[in-house]
């Protein structure tokens, strides 16, 4: 096919290579393992504001949008049909343009993190790396450096977008029917708590085991290739074979435990939002009855209600992610504070302060 030429595939790159422009927006920054561990993305705070005004901006149209579609049809209103096409439009592009400065907020935070930790254990003294684990190191790191990407993209692009709706919706709700508005609200309230709750346990409870059985898993799988000639020269394959699989059989039991208790708050959370529909639904039906409310504008309230608090249900799994993703970042900064510490220069610029003190 002729994605397949080269020819074609570097013409592409190179395009999007001069569009883009990335190489001066993709910077190494400066991290500074005795502060926040937040800080990175605060030096990036222009970009941070943009993709937040945006997705609020976005999400509460989002929100909104069956009943502005509504309003326009029992008003035959073609001019405000226009002008919300148009309004998606704007919104598609801006939320491309968040996503574009989200993606490079992402790269710049981890690898910033992952040169940063590099550059400090190659800087340590020999004497602390002869107590730690090289596949320890290695998992910290990359687990660490790569939580940002997760904490990104729930913070601009799913938590931030929830919050938004639910909040969209509750004061839409009210603003037809006090009753309504209630009921709605309390609902939301009741499974977003349930779901922030319970799996905010559930992370307490797995999360520490799920990461100390990762990290011995890496440490026994990089450990056995590096010493793999020294393994076999006594003999020792068999052994170490069983401990890897012992050691990856206790890590699928405690990652399987993890996933299969979020499945029942699942479970829980979907039957909460199916009683809210079925009374919701209800209170909507009555109003249509007594003529308060015409059909279409009872079908887009409860599209409102439905498509507005369906991502609510996954509110805990993404407070999970978010709670991991904390976690881990926190692990490999407290791992960095109290790793060890250099007390001669190693690199030029540690060679060059030296000198002008």
């Amino acid at each position: 096919m002729f994605w397949d030429n080269p020819k074609i595939q570097s013409k592409v790159y190179n395009y999007i290579n001069r569009v883009e422009k990335l190489d001066k927006k993709m910077q190494i920054l400066t991290v500074d393992f005795d502060k926040s561990w937040w800080d990175i993305i605060l030096q990036q705070k222009a970009m941070l504001i943009f993709m937040i005004v945006s997705e609020v901006l976005g999400s509460i149209f989002i929100a909104l949008f069956p009943i502005l579609i509504a309003y326009t049809l029992t008003n035959n209103d073609y001019k405000l049909f226009l002008i919300i096409v148009i309004a998606m439009i704007i919104d598609t592009w801006t939320h491309i343009l968040a996503t574009k400065y989200n993606n490079i907020m992402q790269i710049v935070a981890m690898k910033s993190v992952e040169y940063s930790a590099n550059k400090f254990f190659l800087s340590v003294d020999p004497i602390y790396h002869s107590t730690k684990s090289s596949g320890q190191i290695v998992s910290k790191i990359s687990r660490g450096a790569n939580s940002y990407e997760d904490f990104l993209d729930l913070l601009g692009s799913e938590l931030l977008t929830i919050f938004i709706s639910v909040i969209t919706v509750s004061v839409a709700m009210f603003s037809f029917n006090w009753h309504l508005g209630l009921v709605s609200s309390l609902f939301i309230i009741l499974i977003g708590s349930f779901n922030v709750i319970t799996n905010i346990a559930r992370t307490a409870i797995f999360q520490s085991k799920w990461l100390k059985s990762e990290d011995r898993l890496k440490a026994v799988s990089i450990e056995t290739l590096l010493q793999a000639p020294f393994i076999r020269a006594i003999f020792a394959s068999n052994e170490q074979i069983s401990k890897i699989k012992a050691v990856t059989k206790d890590h699928m039991i405690k990652l399987g435990n993890n996933w299969q208790a979020w499945q029942y708050i699942n479970g829980f959370s979907r039957s909460l939002h199916i009683l809210s529909v079925l009374v919701i639904g209800s209170i909507i039906f009555n109003q249509m009855q007594m003529n308060v409310f015409s059909p279409i504008l009872a079908i887009s309230i409860l599209l409102t209600y439905t498509n507005g608090t369906q991502n609510i249900l996954n509110i805990g799994q993404k407070i999970k992610r978010l709670t991991q993703s904390i976690s881990s970042i926190n692990d490999l900064f407290d791992f960095v504070r109290s790793f060890g510490k250099q007390t001669f220069p190693v690199l030029e610029e540690n060679v060059i302060l030296k000198k002008q003190n």
